[in-house]
């Protein structure tokens, strides 16, 4: 784009200066100061000769202000026009050669001088001095000194070293965009490298989006986000864009942003709290379709296998039960506890319930005082029945006075997870001994289900004939009645 020029009247007031002839200086390696105005924002002035000159554009050589303020600019030179004109260049609008509404610069013959034989076409200049309301309204800028300062390129990558040095990374984007805009001024008309100025920028991109992004917190999405769109708009990385935007994802996988981008630019699906490639998700399904074919395989070849391993046991049932029977009715004490307790651990073990039942039946039948723990055992049987089995088992051996059933009885009920399972075991022992079971029944009701509590309240209501409700006052209410309960 083509930058408009303007002619500007210099008359020059440049006692004191110390400007070097032909001296080029470069006015980023002047001090700089941020000096805070009566109204709370904070202006930026460059150091020079003692002396705060606050920065401004050129563009505030037009303007409609009446006070008197040193300010600094740069502009790029044109050419002397005599007798007391000099031409400057890049300013945003054009005025018309009437146009009273641009400032005059003033300028004295030593410093046109000076223009005419150190300045060429393009340079650019740094101006100092003071903008004032001359007679007939016009803008005056008298000038305190004028700098050459070096060419774009030099001064560019100047200045990125410089900035680099620093870390500052917002300013090296900053000065990336600068070199981008006026790469594309006529200005660089005669630059016989203007690859120089692309390389240049994108060394200024870079090096700042690194820094920012090491100066990015770690659970920062939104920053990630935005660095990642100047990765992408600033220097076309699409990979560094979709690198970054993953990262996002990762910390916030309903980032509204990054979700937009993963489903409309890369048409990712969310599955399983991620978003993942539509390839990845249909390998993912399909693996999933194999898992659970497997599973279904594998479950139905251990279902035909159990199956076989019952057949098999229920053919040997007889057998094994008369073997069992036979075992017990040996002379040898030591022999028939251990078999006794070795029939409880098969009953456990056996994948069939009809020897489970048979063999409770043998255990009751025998009169030995290791059959109570041998039931206890074989209530961990996976089948309801043998469990029931078991339960009335205990409470017949309870009928007889045996009270260790009573406490083994006690003890089941209270883990008992189905409460049809301990209906039967309720009933069994109001059958065989209300006093001693009410005991049991209370001891019971320490089972978290509340299915089975209430199975054994009923049957407490049945055996005691009292009405209380809950676990507590059935408690307090043995407490105070236990010595004396008769349940006839």
């Amino acid at each position: 784009m083509r930058q408009s020029i303007a002619i500007l009247w210099l008359v020059a007031v440049c006692g004191g200066c110390a400007w070097a002839e032909g001296q080029i200086v470069n006015v980023d390696e002047l001090p700089h100061k941020q000096i805070p105005l009566p109204n709370g924002t904070k202006v930026e002035v460059v150091v020079y000769q003692e002396h705060n000159w606050p920065v401004v554009d050129v563009s505030a050589l037009f303007g409609t202000g009446d006070d008197d303020k040193d300010v600094c600019f740069e502009s790029k030179f044109d050419s002397v026009v005599q007798p007391d004109k000099i031409k400057l260049m890049t300013f945003p609008v054009k005025p018309g050669p009437d146009d009273k509404r641009w400032a005059t610069i003033l300028a004295d013959d030593k410093l046109k001088r000076r223009a005419e034989r150190d300045f060429k076409r393009g340079d650019n200049v740094w101006f100092c001095g003071t903008l004032r309301r001359a007679a007939g309204n016009r803008l005056e800028f008298v000038a305190a000194d004028v700098l050459k300062l070096p060419p774009d390129i030099e001064r560019f990558e100047q200045n990125v070293e410089r900035l680099r040095r620093l870390g500052d990374g917002e300013q090296l984007e900053d000065l990336g965009h600068r070199i981008e805009q006026q790469s594309k001024g006529e200005f660089n008309k005669g630059l016989d490298d203007f690859e120089r100025m692309a390389t240049l920028r994108d060394r200024a991109y870079m090096l700042g989006l690194t820094l920012q992004e090491k100066a990015l917190k770690p659970g920062d999405a939104d920053g990630r986000f935005a660095l990642a769109l100047k990765w992408r708009d600033r220097l076309k990385r699409n990979m560094k864009f979709r690198e970054l935007v993953e990262e996002v994802l990762k910390l916030d996988p309903d980032h509204v942003n990054a979700s937009h981008v993963a489903q409309d630019e890369w048409g990712y699906v969310k599955k399983g709290g991620k978003w993942r490639s539509r390839d990845e998700v249909a390998e993912m399904e399909k693996r999933e379709r194999e898992d659970l074919a497997n599973m279904a395989a594998k479950e139905k070849a251990e279902s035909e296998s159990r199956e076989q391993e019952r057949k098999k046991v229920v053919q040997e049932r007889q057998a094994r039960l008369v073997a069992s029977q036979a075992a017990l009715r040996g002379k040898d004490a030591r022999a028939r506890t251990q078999a006794i307790a070795s029939l409880g651990e098969a009953i456990v073990k056996s994948p069939d319930p009809g020897f489970g039942d048979g063999a409770v039946n043998i255990l009751v039948n025998t009169d030995e005082a290791a059959v109570v723990p041998a039931l206890v055992a074989a209530a961990k049987s996976q089948f309801p029945e043998v469990r029931k089995a078991v339960f009335e088992a205990l409470a017949w051996r309870g009928g007889r006075q045996d009270g260790t059933a009573w406490d083994a009885l006690a003890t089941l009920l209270a883990a008992e997870k189905e409460a049809v399972v301990a209906r039967v075991g309720i009933e069994a022992a109001a059958d065989a001994d209300k006093r001693a079971a009410a005991g049991a029944l209370i001891a019971g009701l320490g089972n978290p289900s509340a299915a089975v509590q209430d199975e054994i309240i009923e049957g407490l209501k049945t055996v005691t004939k009292q009405q209380f409700s809950n676990k507590q006052e059935w408690v307090e209410w043995w407490g105070r009645s236990k010595a004396d309960f008769n349940p006839n």
